[in-house]
Parts: C-alpha cells; sequence; structure tokens
C-alpha cells in the first residue's frame, strides 16, 4: 500500500532533486557500503541488555555520514 506523495509535502523536494541525490550516492566510495544486518522488525536479539542496538559501530557509522551532504 502506498499514499499519495502529496500527503508528505517534503517529497516535492525529493522528487525535484532525485538527480542530486543519486549523483551524491554514485560518488560514495564501494568500501563505505555495509550490509544492512538487520531483517524485519528489531527483536530482542537485536538489542543489547541497555536497550541499544547491538550493531552500534554501524549506527555510529551512518551517523558520521550524516555531516557529509547537505540537506
Amino acid at each position: 500500500m502506498y499514499y499519495e506523495t502529496a500527503r508528505f509535502p517534503f517529497t516535492t523536494t525529493l522528487e525535484q532533486n532525485w538527480r542530486v541525490i543519486r549523483a551524491e550516492l554514485d560518488a560514495l566510495d564501494r568500501h563505505e557500503f555495509i550490509d544492512w544486518p538487520e531483517h524485519g522488525r528489531p527483536s530482542a536479539s537485536t538489542r543489547s541488555a541497555s536497550g541499544s542496538p547491538r550493531d552500534a559501530p554501524v549506527v555510529r557509522r551512518l551517523k558520521s555520514w550524516c555531516g557529509r551532504f547537505p540537506a
């Protein structure tokens, strides 16, 4: 099931700039891609005793990339 994009105003910006976004993706080095560790919903087995994701290094790596590309 999909929603009409008009329900979400931010999609206009994404639709207008998809080529810029694609160019940013294509500019990444192949080694910067990682396998996605999760399949489906997170479960108790994917979390540590403190409740944080067990793949915290992956989360830190993703967060470090956030500042690389302007919004």
